[in-house]
């Protein structure tokens, strides 16, 4: 629970199981600044209940929510910082793969394949406009708004698997990973700039990167600008 009076950077992330994961990042913050995390419960990009018209204010809920939890004002919070997944959403339909045995999506280095093409093209094309709409917001509720991204989801950055469906299989991955770093927190920051996956550049740079071709299903993050941006307001 952050203390009263502290200013706080607030993270948004999508489950549990990325709260267990992420929750390591608390730790290693480098000014006087406390850090807290923020379940959506699920994408607020993909959410049937988010429009284009309405996403922002979507976002803008979360904040209010975790005022009422954690009994902080409004005025403490000076950052929002969002972590969402890309789940391929800026593919060509051409990408896209019908196989009428598949009950859910399946997402490989190239290609979304489902039993049908529509439902994807569907979801990419709402779930795009939004990304897109929040990706140049600025400030929600007057207060700095950041987005960063892993792809193709979560899971398949920190622990190079994306074909993890089961809650109860996300939560061992996830259990995993924090007691990797339990102690060395510090030693995340090397893992978050691994080449690997590290996409380099400004944070306009990372965006369009994403955006080009069939980058948004592959392993890619701009996550390690955060932890950049973060050192240097320390300094």
């Amino acid at each position: 629970m952050p203390r009263k009076g502290k200013k706080i950077i607030l993270i948004l992330v999508e489950g549990g199981s990325d709260l267990i994961s992420l929750e390591l990042i608390k730790k290693l913050n480098r000014h006087q600044e406390e850090i807290a995390l923020k379940i959506t419960k699920g994408d607020i990009t993909s959410n049937e209940h988010t429009t284009l018209a309405n996403c922002i204010s979507k976002v803008n809920d979360k904040i209010t929510e975790f005022i009422a939890e954690s009994k902080v004002k409004k005025g403490d919070i000076i950052k929002l910082v969002h972590i969402l997944d890309t789940d391929g959403t800026y593919i060509s339909d051409d990408n896209i793969e019908i196989d009428s045995t598949a009950s859910n999506f399946i997402y490989t280095d190239d290609k979304i394949i489902a039993n049908s093409k529509d439902r994807v093209s569907e979801r990419n094309a709402k779930k795009k406009s939004i990304m897109d709409k929040l990706l140049i917001t600025s400030k929600i509720s007057q207060i700095e708004y950041e987005l960063y991204y892993m792809s193709c989801n979560l899971d398949h950055v920190l622990h190079n698997r994306r074909d993890i469906v089961t809650e109860e299989t996300k939560k061992q991955f996830s259990n995993a990973f924090a007691d990797e770093y339990y102690g060395r927190e510090k030693e995340f920051l090397t893992f978050i700039n691994d080449d690997s996956f590290k996409v380099s550049g400004s944070y306009q740079e990372t965006w369009d990167f994403i955006k080009l071709n069939s980058n948004s299903l592959k392993r890619y993050s701009n996550l390690w600008l955060f932890f950049k941006k973060d050192q240097e307001h320390s300094e």
